[in-house]
């Protein structure tokens, strides 16, 4: 059986010999408005970061654990390397896959390179989750077709 002190959720089955196991049991939530992602799916912190939709895709911002850069930085610098290569930082849930896919600095450039000035507004404020819907919704509305819509979510999710 499950039970909640308010806060946390608790399972006591037969199977555990009667033990209390705390669990992190969802992975998203919706309050009716919005969805909350699981952070411990990710970065194994404990909270619920707030998401906005885009397309098939849970825009969001937060600590990311970024793999690519995590081996050379624990290498070098130790437990701090991995705390340093943890940083904040836009990411797109691919709604189709489970993916996750970063919306770094490069992504932006290839994305932006006919729009040169929003790219500016979105290199002076790149955390601003807001304003990178806005342009991404932007770049979906400008996508005329079918086609010009999956060359764009190729791009998104792209390496």
């Amino acid at each position: 059986y499950a039970y909640s002190d308010g806060n946390d959720i608790y399972l006591n089955a037969a199977n555990y010999s009667g033990r209390e196991h705390k669990k992190a049991l969802y992975y998203a939530y919706s309050d009716g408005n919005d969805i909350y992602l699981n952070a411990a799916n990710y970065s194994g912190e404990k909270h619920f970061v707030k998401t906005e939709t885009i397309d098939r895709f849970l825009l969001f911002n937060d600590t990311f654990v970024r793999q690519d850069e995590v081996g050379g930085m624990s290498m070098a610098f130790g437990v701090l390397g991995v705390l340093i290569s943890n940083k904040k930082t836009n990411v797109l849930l691919d709604l189709y896959s489970g993916q996750y896919h970063i919306l770094d600095h490069q992504k932006f450039k290839k994305l932006l390179t006919k729009r040169r000035d929003v790219y500016k507004g979105y290199f002076n404020d790149p955390n601003n989750v807001p304003k990178t819907k806005a342009i991404l919704e932007m770049l979906f509305e400008e996508a005329e077709t079918d086609e010009e819509k999956d060359e764009l979510r190729n791009l998104l999710i792209s390496q």
